[in-house]
């Protein structure tokens, strides 16, 4: 058996360059999008390493400039900020390696983000973060193939906790609506046309909570054409419906 017992420090490297040189069932696991900025790395690697055993492979880490594209959609983030620990676990494998991190601040093309997160397993990314964010709506419609929100714009401000898999493809989706999800949303000047119709709906402010399936609304002024309209109560699926 050999045994390895190495010391790592690693300062304001370019990330991109560094996936060139990793193993190559690491890079697949970057294949789906790309990324940049300097990261600085302090850890160790330490144990036997055999056809049977991996070291415990234990790092610290900074991110500072980083930035992430995705190749199958229009999202992106930029100016990401991030540390925290990075360890392969009690199996010292894929399966259980963890990244936890304790500061994530990015900014999207019109808002930003900011919480903490762990992903665990890299051959079935788990994710248990929280989040505040804001996002500009004529954004996020991007996001989303054949929505039925037509000239969507306006702000909206969130809270979340989510726990579940996730997946940077068509997967995504019945992850997220098979994940544990809650958030606070509060919407700003939002308005929108639905599909076909004539209509034009303008909300000016909106107080919600969504839970997994079910969205209550707190409070919701809106106006429908020339139609005030104010409503209070929870709609079901909601979710559902505008992803899928």
């Amino acid at each position: 058996n050999s045994n390895i017992d190495l010391k790592i420090n690693v300062n304001k490297q370019d990330i991109n360059k560094i996936i060139t040189h990793l193993p190559k069932k690491l890079k697949d696991i970057t294949s789906e999008f790309t990324v940049a900025g300097k990261i600085t790395l302090n850890g160790s690697i330490k144990g036997i390493i055999d056809k049977e055993n991996n070291p415990f492979l234990d790092m610290r880490y900074l991110i500072n400039g980083g930035a992430i594209k995705f190749k199958n959609n229009t999202f992106e983030l930029s100016d990401i900020q991030m540390k925290g620990v990075l360890n392969n676990g009690d199996s010292k494998n894929l399966n259980s390696t963890q990244i936890k991190t304790d500061i994530f601040k990015a900014q999207t093309r019109n808002g930003d983000i900011d919480g903490k997160f762990i992903l665990q397993n890299m051959n079935s990314y788990f994710l248990d973060a929280e989040f505040k964010s804001s996002w500009d709506l004529s954004e996020v419609n991007q996001y989303f193939d054949k929505s039925n929100f037509m000239k969507l714009k306006g702000k909206i401000f969130t809270n979340t906790i989510y726990q579940g898999n996730i997946a940077a493809d068509s997967q995504f989706k019945k992850m997220f609506l098979n994940a544990y999800h809650k958030s606070d949303i509060k919407l700003q000047n939002v308005k929108f046309n639905f599909l076909q119709s004539p209509l034009n709906f303008i909300f000016e402010s909106a107080d919600l909570k969504l839970e997994n399936h079910k969205l209550l609304a707190n409070s919701l002024q809106s106006t429908i054409s020339e139609t005030d309209f104010n409503f209070k109560g929870q709609i079901l699926n909601f979710i559902a419906y505008i992803i899928d």
